[in-house]
């Protein structure tokens, strides 16, 4: 199901499909690939702001929880790696989070992944960020309405450094913080970050589960991957109405789409160690699950897709078409191989 299609219902009992409905309504493909239809916006903050009320006014009986606890680095200047070739507009973006006071609608505001690690690569990283939206922003519509015209600016700015961004901020409420569920953001991978607003510390009150949210996400994926295998595009991720042929067609203007699906890849690891109850920060997921996955088809496949990353910008030519030089290096069985590793894979979750 598209996270959209999910206001065509209330889930104010599903704090998971909630969450997905709320970063829709902030997200970058919606907000800067797509039309507006303001009337289609007012509807879904309305929902969003009723919805929420019932979710946080249910009773809590939930007994399990274990607290976790993350320290947070305050912002400034020189945390941003004077390597990195776009570092001015990084500092235009940051900066304007904070001459627009995003204080005001969001309780944390987090900037994790490669900016927050230094491993932060021109022509590939992306703006990856953690943060927790104030309830009093949620209940109240117009507010919803007032930030998601903002970050529509502010994604504006990000994607002048990162042209390949495929999502927006990455979302949580303070309920979710209450009651985090498996299949978040692991706690573990905001062991290094950067909080725009503050130094401070964040609980996290996660919630034992036999349910594996993460081996879903690579399951939900995958169907995409093996339907794309008999439609002859690929239908997940889509930018601008246009979606990916499968297999490869030179100078097919779906890179963005393409880009996307390789970042999905490279999120194999930290997929894995979550649904096996060992999460990791991203920077060190790699090197775990080669010990635990002990197959060299699979660690080879994502060392590929891990020097890809490296040498993004010597090997793409374009920010629109995917070239010769991409498809040789991929493969043009490259989305059939992506379906049987993680078939693989996810043999390999208990």
């Amino acid at each position: 199901m598209h996270f959209e299609d999910l206001f065509k219902k209330k889930y104010s009992s599903n704090s998971v499909n909630f969450n997905k409905k709320l970063n829709w309504f902030f997200d970058i493909k919606y907000l800067n690939f797509r039309k507006l239809d303001k009337k289609n916006v007012l509807n879904q903050a309305k929902q969003l702001a009723s919805e929420y009320k019932r979710l946080i006014n249910q009773k809590d009986n939930i007994k399990r929880k274990n607290k976790v606890i993350i320290k947070t680095k305050k912002f400034n200047n020189n945390l941003i790696s004077n390597k990195i070739k776009n570092k001015k507009k990084i500092l235009r973006s940051i900066s304007f989070l904070k001459r627009n006071k995003f204080d005001i609608f969001f309780k944390f505001f987090l900037v994790q992944g490669s900016l927050s690690n230094n491993d932060f690569i021109d022509g590939w990283s992306d703006f990856d960020s953690f943060v927790v939206i104030k309830n009093d922003t949620i209940l109240n519509y117009k507010k919803l309405i007032k930030l998601q015209k903002k970050l529509q600016k502010f994604y504006n700015l990000v994607l002048r450094y990162s042209p390949f961004q495929h999502h927006g901020v990455i979302i949580y409420t303070e309920h979710d913080l209450k009651n985090y569920k498996s299949g978040f953001l692991p706690p573990e991978a905001l062991k290094e970050n950067i909080n725009i607003f503050r130094k401070e510390k964040i609980n996290f009150y996660k919630i034992y589960s036999k349910k594996k949210l993460s081996a879903e996400i690579l399951k939900q994926r995958n169907n995409y991957i093996k339907k794309s295998l008999s439609d002859g595009y690929y239908d997940h991720h889509v930018f601008n109405n246009k979606k990916m042929k499968v297999p490869f067609v030179e100078n097919d203007q779906t890179l963005h789409q393409l880009f996307c699906h390789i970042g999905f890849m490279l999120n194999i690891p930290i997929l894995f160690l979550d649904s096996i109850g060992k999460s990791s920060h991203k920077k060190n997921s790699f090197q775990k699950f080669y010990k635990i996955i002990k197959n060299k088809k699979i660690i080879f496949f994502i060392k590929k897709h891990e020097k890809l990353r490296q040498n993004w910008e010597k090997i793409t030519t374009s920010k629109k078409k995917i070239n010769r030089n991409l498809i040789k290096f991929l493969g043009t069985d490259y989305m059939k191989t992506c379906n049987q590793v993680i078939n693989d894979v996810l043999k390999k979750i208990p």
